[in-house]
């Protein structure tokens, strides 16, 4: 028996450097067609997101779950692209579906698991170069690490330590919508999205420039604004209502970068195969 992975459910496309651009603008226009529906979501997201304040354990526990929040970002992206409009639970897509609830906890286990090991290169690196005394020293008091970083290599450290994480978010980027909407495993998604974004290299860094170039306009934006609401009203009340004003900013482009990622992967796997049933807008069942 020829048994062929191969079939819609894994392929991709190459698509063109200026597709990066496309994707957020193609964001953009869905976020205008279901603003009110998914700054829903996005409430809810910033509510559960709340949980980092804990000490310590917050901040593993959101990174685990992160995948399947954000699944719950493109389900409702997803969508709105289909004319539907999400509730806030749909959100949660990810979590009442058995079948890729595992898969996308699994991929939370990745993003841990990465993360620690960019960061253990990272940290290795500048302490054999400044010592580990001098780095416990200088993490229980940052003003001492300029002075013991003068001199040291700590470029390489660094280089290793970013190059591990971009290639844990570049298997996770399409690793998230390929459980979601392929329903393949976490692994088999892993590996796909990370050949994927090789192969589409270009578009990936069109993308990100893309980003870049959103997140200057926005900043500028923000604080010329924040600058202009401080003169007008005082800087007590300025700065509340500027703490407002990032709020709503940060979540506007939170769910501009997941309708990104949700318009690259329609433009590069597409949405033929089988996935969330499109009919559960975001209503809990019993």
């Amino acid at each position: 028996m020829n048994d062929n992975r191969n079939d819609n459910r894994t392929e991709y496309r190459k698509v063109s450097f200026f597709r990066g651009f496309g994707w957020i603008l193609a964001s953009g226009d869905m976020l205008g067609r279901g603003l009110g529906p998914l700054a829903g979501v996005a409430m809810v997201w910033l509510l559960v997101s709340l949980i980092q304040v804990v000490p310590v354990i917050g901040p593993l526990v959101l990174s685990l779950f992160m995948p399947l929040l954000t699944a719950g970002l493109l389900f409702s992206f997803h969508l709105v692209a289909n004319g539907q409009s999400p509730t806030p639970t749909a959100l949660f897509i990810g979590w009442r579906q058995p079948a890729i609830r595992f898969g996308l906890l699994a991929l939370g286990l990745w993003v841990l698991v990465g993360m620690f090991l960019a960061a253990t290169l990272a940290l290795g690196w500048i302490s054999s170069q400044i010592g580990a005394e001098n780095l416990e020293r200088a993490m229980e008091n940052p003003e001492l690490l300029p002075g013991l970083l003068e001199g040291a290599s700590i470029m390489p450290g660094l280089l290793m330590g970013m190059g591990v994480a971009v290639i844990v978010m570049a298997a996770l980027y399409f690793a998230i919508p390929l459980v979601l909407f392929r329903r393949l495993s976490a692994l088999r998604g892993l590996g796909l999205s990370l050949k994927a974004c090789l192969n589409n290299l270009p578009a990936m860094i069109g993308l990100v420039l893309a980003i870049i170039i959103l997140g200057i306009a926005v900043g500028f934006i923000l604080l010329l604004v924040s600058g202009l609401i401080g003169l007008a009203l005082g800087d007590q009340v300025g700065g509340i209502i500027a703490q407002i004003l990032f709020l709503i900013v940060a979540l506007l482009v939170q769910l501009i970068l997941a309708g990104a990622q949700y318009s690259a992967f329609c433009d590069i796997f597409g949405l033929q195969a089988p996935g969330p049933d499109s009919a559960d807008t975001g209503h809990l069942v019993a």
